[in-house]
């Protein structure tokens, strides 16, 4: 692959990476515990309506687009300098894709299809909170060690 081809997806991983870690620090480090301390209804619904309004493309490009350009630079990194690093970086940023698409999404949609008020939204609000964020924080130690070791195979 041409070096600035290269050169291009690797900064657009470690880019993509960095936002995504980001994101799922703020979520992590202080967002689902204050949508825990609403009311049950409330926190439901407010995470709902952040769930509705993710699925838009720029942050699909960073997603997604992050894992594709990952698993890229993974699949052709043999010579290159630092090519260990980038494959761990790459496949780390597939990973957190995948996590997310696998993971986390298929619990975005059990929550969407609940009504939040109603005793069941309650209880699918409560597993989710606990389930979601644990998950979550998996995702933000992946993206963050795409990010590493990324920075790491462009060092070398």
């Amino acid at each position: 692959m041409e070096t600035t081809t290269r050169s291009a997806l690797l900064i657009y991983t470690v880019v993509a990476a960095g936002i995504n870690s980001g994101a799922f620090f703020v979520f992590s480090n202080f967002v689902m515990a204050s949508l825990g301390r609403l009311a049950p209804a409330e926190g439901a619904q407010a995470m709902q309506e952040i769930n509705r309004g993710a699925a838009n493309p720029l942050f699909m490009a960073t997603l997604i687009g992050g894992g594709v350009t990952g698993a890229v630079l993974a699949a052709t990194a043999a010579g290159d300098p630092g090519a260990g690093w980038q494959v761990a970086g790459g496949l780390l940023s597939l990973a957190t894709a995948l996590m997310t698409m696998t993971f986390h999404v298929p619990r975005n949609n059990r929550l969407d299809r609940v009504d939040a008020d109603s005793a069941e939204g309650q209880a699918v609000w409560a597993g989710y909170l606990v389930s979601w964020t644990r998950g979550n924080h998996v995702r933000t130690v992946t993206a963050a060690l795409s990010v590493v070791c990324l920075l790491l195979a462009a060092a070398s």
